[in-house]
């Protein structure tokens, strides 16, 4: 189920507000300049090939790519592998990475078919924590400034669309924010807790 925790950017301690209304949730990305929604999932199998899984999704696909952008669309599989230890040894290096505050050159998009991740959105002197899952789509528009965690252990199957290669790799802004605030793990047992 979906989260949204926003709190004061210089306070991840303090909760401005909690939810896991959906209808809410899309309200709160808009002045931010992003997009978020929930599509239908469970339309392949979990193991389905990366081009029935973009197939699938093909709707979803072109209605981002109705500004004639003509956006490429990829797979990303995150699934837990703990018997291989180069494996967790390179999700946790994406984890260190990633969990710095970045921006991207062009729009940053995400739907995710199963599973989810946790993206970190900072704007107007809060941050919006995301905890995304099966069917969140997510669309932040470049420049944002944001951090993501894939979790202690990942395990999820999303499409992300991007114009080039080049255009989606993090520019990071050297701000040690993220260094404040908890990981997705805490974040969701803070919420099981405030429940």
């Amino acid at each position: 189920m979906t989260l949204l925790r926003v709190t004061p950017e210089a306070d991840p301690t303090r909760t401005l507000l909690r939810t896991r209304d959906d209808r809410q949730i899309a309200e709160i990305p808009a002045p931010l300049g992003a997009c978020f929604g929930n599509r239908e999932v469970g339309r392949v199998d979990r193991d389905a090939s990366d081009a029935a899984l973009v197939a699938a999704y093909s709707a979803e696909i072109e209605a981002f790519d109705s500004d004639g952008r003509d956006r490429r669309a990829e797979t990303v599989t995150v699934r837990l592998d703990e018997t291989n230890q180069e494996w967790v040894e390179d999700v946790q290096d994406s984890r260190r990475t990633y969990f710095n505050e970045h921006t991207h050159s062009e729009d940053e998009i995400w739907f995710f078919a199963d599973g989810g991740a946790c993206f970190y959105i900072r704007a107007e002197g809060k941050a919006h924590i995301l905890v995304a899952t099966d069917g969140n789509l997510l669309s932040l528009p470049a420049g944002t400034r944001h951090w993501f965690d894939l979790g202690l252990r990942p395990d999820f199957r999303a499409v992300r669309l991007y114009l080039t290669s080049e255009g989606f790799d993090g520019e990071f802004t050297a701000d040690k924010i993220a260094d404040g605030f908890p990981h997705v793990e805490g974040v969701v047992r803070e919420d099981a807790r405030a429940v």
